[in-house]
């Protein structure tokens, strides 16, 4: 079942259970590239809840979407693109982004590995997940109302 589909099955208030109820985490590559291009933890928030209600700009399989990012001043069709994995109503990670102006797209190649990235990752363990917010290979995005 789509993450659409289930969407329209889900009373509001359920939807919003799912959506801020989901832990979610940058990697620190991908934490490096959002500080640099100074894309606020809201606009994260904003792509993860688009995500959950089917406005994502392409499902890539595996559990990894890619969905708009808004530039500062620009809207979102001359933003960036972020690619994230997410297993519904428990984490979602954030795997990687780019400005659609530096890259169109992601090669066969790379998707491969983001998909087997995203496998990986969705399977951690809590303990596992903690470890690796201590030495921060992740850091935890706050996912509030």
């Amino acid at each position: 079942m789509s993450l659409r589909n289930i969407k329209l099955c889900l009373t509001f208030r359920e939807y919003w259970d799912i959506v801020f109820q989901m832990k979610a985490y940058k990697l620190k590559s991908f934490n490096r590239f959002a500080r640099h291009e100074r894309i606020p933890d809201q606009s994260l928030r904003d792509a993860l809840e688009d995500v959950v209600g089917g406005r994502a700009a392409a499902n890539l399989g595996g559990n990894v979407y890619k969905v708009r990012v808004a530039r500062e001043g620009a809207g979102k069709s001359g933003g960036f693109r972020v690619l994230l994995c997410l297993q519904l109503g428990d984490r979602a990670f954030f795997l990687m982004g780019f400005a659609k102006s530096s890259l169109e797209n992601i090669s066969q190649t790379d998707l491969v590995a983001l998909k087997r990235q995203a496998e990986i990752l969705l399977s951690l363990r809590d303990d596992v997940i903690a470890g690796m917010l201590r030495d921060g290979s992740l850091e935890e995005l706050e996912v509030l109302p």
